[in-house]
């Protein structure tokens, strides 16, 4: 191998505590560099997660999430979005990082994987590339699996997380646009009013699963419930530029100086 600078043999020297090939004329050094590989995480209404079967040499039949390695000249993103239109046909708005692994199960140079969060915005579901197949799964019913950190990422999926209240009212806001309802011709208008309406409706509904009991029958039901309070607070709160976190905070530290009746001897 040659220098790419003045073109001279290279040799093996002792450099950063390992050997490398090093130019004796200018000292350009020729490092083996791990290529960069990105993975997109897409989920549907139902929190199924998008995959595709391989039809490669590498691995075929077995399932992935959609990937690829980035080109020389690629932004991470762009070159994401450009892997999953081309493994499964849709358009994608590429979002938060979630994982970062070497992927050692494979031979060196091992390369560097960044899993990201991926939201569908446009095309038609439709195999292709590297890929034979593409399908949503259920995160308890997955396939076998091509890559191990891609079962290490879907399974931190499955783990409760505490999600802040930012990234509960994104992905709010993200359902309710999939949905067209922030159209200006939505038969669903998402104004402050209609949003305190339903708010007003679900928390009615919270109160019909104590009616005539004192304990929660169906656990199931009373979750979605609380959920759709929640999903309708934080909607409201972020439509008329009100920080929960912070407005919740003010009211505890006011709550704090009161003085408060005491409880009945």
């Amino acid at each position: 191998m040659y220098c790419l600078h003045c073109r001279q043999r290279l040799e093996l020297r002792l450099r950063g505590g390992r050997e490398r090939l090093i130019c004796p004329e200018c000292g350009w050094v020729h490092f083996t560099s791990a290529p960069a590989g990105v993975a997109a995480v897409i989920q549907n209404d139902f929190g199924e997660v998008l995959l595709v079967r391989r039809a490669g040499t590498f691995r075929p039949g077995l399932w992935c999430l959609p990937c690829g390695y980035l080109e020389h000249d690629e932004e991470m993103r762009q070159g994401l979005a450009r892997e999953v239109l081309e493994e499964t046909g849709l358009q994608a708005e590429i979002g938060e990082v979630i994982a970062v692994h070497s992927n050692l199960d494979r031979e060196p140079p091992y390369p560097l994987g960044v899993w990201l969060r991926a939201t569908v915005s446009g095309g038609n579901l439709q195999a292709g590339g590297d890929a034979d197949l593409a399908q949503f799964f259920a995160l308890d019913q997955l396939p076998p699996l091509a890559f191990n950190h891609d079962a290490l990422v879907l399974a931190q999926l499955q783990q409760p997380a505490d999600a802040s209240v930012a990234a509960l009212t994104q992905e709010m806001h993200a359902f309710v646009r999939s949905k067209g309802w922030y159209e200006a011709n939505s038969k669903r208008p998402q104004t402050p009013r209609n949003l305190a309406i339903s708010l007003t409706l679900e928390a009615a509904e919270v109160l019909e699963h104590l009616q005539w009991r004192e304990e929660i029958v169906d656990q199931t039901e009373w979750q979605g419930e609380l959920a759709d309070v929640l999903l309708y607070l934080v909607q409201l709160a972020d439509t008329t530029n009100v920080n929960l976190v912070e407005a919740v905070r003010a009211k505890l530290r006011k709550n704090a100086t009161r003085v408060w009746d005491q409880p009945a001897q």
